[in-house]
């Protein structure tokens, strides 16, 4: 499956900063940096996500540290990132307690094909969910150690595409599927989508 968010899953940093501003402040999100030609990366406090406990077999690996990465889309040229780009990340930074369950009752319906069918070896497979894992499941909540957030990027409507508006991609490590990891697009309020790491598409949308 094609995945239509890999350029952004390590975006370098742009080698010629002198026509645009490298930096920019936000009252509540804090500081950002222009990491590539409309991308912005700051570090904020998200708490709620630290609920996503897995720590993986890498030596570095810690407990969650309550600070995540957050990436804002903007406009080529422009001095700061979208506006529609700092409203869902405000709303998220806002929502991010409510947030966690909604994403592991999505992930529970999905493990027992229920709802929306993400395209991916895990829907309709509990089974198979929990011998990848090696541990029982028995509802949402147990989902919470196998994810480690580490990715939150806020796309903007070309880069979210097909959808036609901007859209906060959250980025798992995944104990049941370590090769590939894990990924939810949301709005702050809705689960929009998931599937792999970088390969996330709306539910409902089927390549050609």
């Amino acid at each position: 499956m094609p995945g239509f968010l890999d350029p952004l899953v390590n975006p370098k940093p742009i080698k010629d900063t002198t026509a645009m501003a490298s930096t920019w402040h936000h009252p509540q999100l804090g500081c950002f940096v222009r990491i590539s030609g409309k991308y912005w990366r700051g570090l904020i406090n998200a708490p709620a996500f630290d609920a996503f406990a897995h720590v993986g077999r890498r030596r570095a690996d810690r407990p969650p540290p309550g600070k995540y990465k957050l990436e804002l889309a903007g406009a080529k040229g422009a001095s700061a990132p979208l506006p529609e780009a700092v409203d869902l990340a405000e709303s998220l930074v806002a929502t991010q307690s409510a947030l966690v369950p909604k994403v592991t009752a999505a992930l529970w319906a999905d493990f027992n094909g229920q709802d929306h069918d993400c395209g991916v070896w895990w829907h309709n497979n509990l089974a198979g969910v929990i011998e990848s894992a090696g541990v029982p499941l028995t509802g949402p909540d147990d989902i919470l150690p196998l994810l480690r957030l580490d990715d939150i990027i806020v796309l903007d409507s070309a880069d979210a595409s097909p959808l036609t508006q901007p859209v906060i991609y959250l980025g798992f490590r995944a104990l049941f599927e370590e090769e590939h990891g894990l990924a939810v697009l949301t709005d702050s309020q809705h689960i929009l989508g998931t599937g792999f790491h970088g390969e996330a598409v709306p539910y409902g949308f089927k390549f050609r």
